[in-house]
């Protein structure tokens, strides 16, 4: 079986998505699989031609960027001419405009993971939301023949926003290291330090994070894992807080240091109001520690299955959320986190595409 994976970016790039699926295809080649990347970059400034390089046994081609929101040119081309050579072409997240290439691949295999969670984040991406969905969106979500969704959350925004039939959707939970998250190495242990992980934009809700230690007593403290665009104004925040001495912020972090620094904390938080699935819950569970989340995002979902997860819907309710910190810091997870594996995961998605090639 052939697999041309499809997305904005892939390994070594940073990022939930990016973990994701590098984690699934090194899986997959080891059960025979033979997989293709073709993902954007910025770094090649030749405009006619890719840059190739081997992650494992998956092979990838990386494209310039040539549009907004990672369109690339010499991407959809080269999709569209070799379509034919693959048996299934995998596509990944709504939000940028690398699945427009699916209308062009009607007669093909298609699988469509959206990663989709209802809205959009950056400035220019809210204003080009609403006339891409009402133009693009349907007829790309119509052009799959499977849709992977990442959550039962998910999977109900695709239905309701997409009108899309309970039958063409799957259902699967998780992706995530469980074997390297068990066997890394903590820092060093501190029940009262918090710990936010993932991409700086304003929608994560790291600000309310900060401000809630001013109602935690001093000897808590918090990491921040990640870069972005919020970074500068989350940095100004701290220091008119006076609370720099209690914040630190860790960038470029490499997954074996990560999985360290989820050991090395009491409490995980993640109040991002924009999510599909929400990987940094899943790995903190198999690192030992409880999360706190927020109520309005598919993190909730995760409360369902995990007692050691709680949902805060007053994420400014800050003596609220410092009571549940203090009656979270320090306890013990012994959830199970097998079905969020890679290898259950992959093999889940396996059976999709025999199910469409049989």
């Amino acid at each position: 079986m052939k697999v041309l994976r499809v997305c904005s970016h892939y390994f070594p790039v940073i990022g939930g998505v990016q973990s994701f699926t590098n984690g699934i295809d090194q899986v997959l080649t080891k059960k025979g699989v033979k997989v293709y990347v073709a993902t954007t970059t910025f770094k090649n400034n030749n405009k006619n031609n890719s840059l190739m390089d081997m992650i494992g046994k998956v092979k990838v081609k990386r494209f310039p960027v040539t549009g907004p929101l990672y369109y690339s040119k010499p991407l959809m081309d080269y999709v569209i001419d070799n379509a034919k050579n693959y048996d299934i072409i995998h596509t990944h997240n709504y939000h940028n405009l690398i699945p427009i290439i699916q209308i062009a691949l009607k007669n093909h295999n298609v699988v469509f993971t959206p990663h989709y969670h209802g809205a959009a984040a950056g400035l220019f991406s809210r204003f080009l939301f609403y006339p891409y969905k009402l133009i693009l969106g349907q007829r790309i979500v119509n052009s799959a023949k499977v849709l992977i969704c990442r959550s039962h959350y998910e999977a109900n925004l695709v239905k309701s926003h997409f009108n899309v039939s309970p039958n063409k959707i799957k259902i699967i939970r998780g992706g995530i290291n469980i074997k390297s998250i068990i066997s890394a190495n903590p820092l060093d242990v501190n029940e009262k330090r918090l710990l936010f992980v993932g991409r700086l934009e304003k929608y994560k809700n790291v600000q309310y994070i900060i401000k809630v230690l001013g109602y935690l007593p001093e000897d808590y403290s918090l990491w921040i894992v990640g870069s972005g665009p919020y970074e500068k104004y989350l940095r100004k925040l701290c220091n008119g807080l006076n609370l720099n001495n209690r914040v630190m912020f860790f960038n470029n972090v490499s997954n074996e240091k990560l999985y360290g620094i989820y050991k090395s904390c009491g409490v995980l938080l993640n109040l991002s109001e924009l999510e599909a699935f929400g990987l940094t819950v899943a790995e903190c569970l198999c690192a030992g520690i409880p999360a706190i989340v927020n109520k309005k995002s598919a993190l909730y979902e995760f409360c369902k299955y995990h007692d050691e997860v709680i949902a805060i819907d007053e994420i400014e309710d800050y003596k609220k959320m410092a009571g549940l910190i203090k009656s979270l810091a320090g306890i013990k997870v012994f959830s199970s986190v097998n079905e969020y594996s890679f290898e259950h995961v992959a093999e889940k998605i396996l059976s999709v595409y025999k199910e469409l090639l049989a």
